[in-house]
């Protein structure tokens, strides 16, 4: 069996995906919005995006307050040099 190329496979799988997004629709109650699995996919993208970009932001911020917290640190211990 030989390799397929990314395009090929890229085909398949938008097969498969509609194949699922019909069968999923059939054995839903009716009435009942099924959301795509497309959808459903780019949603979870989004999402883990976001979730990145929190998670880099919070760090960032820690390492902010880290910093504040020894240049403060330092500064008390010059003024207590200086003054006792």
């Amino acid at each position: 069996m030989r390799a397929l190329r990314p395009d090929q496979y890229a085909a398949l799988l938008e097969q498969y995906i509609l194949h699922l997004d019909a069968e999923m629709a059939a054995l839903s109650p009716s009435g009942w919005p099924v959301a795509s699995l497309q959808e459903s996919y780019a949603k979870a993208h989004l999402h883990a995006d976001l979730l990145d970009l929190w998670q880099s932001s919070r760090k960032e911020l820690s390492y902010q307050a880290w910093q504040a917290q020894k240049a403060s640190e330092y500064a008390e211990k010059k003024l207590a040099h200086h003054y006792l």
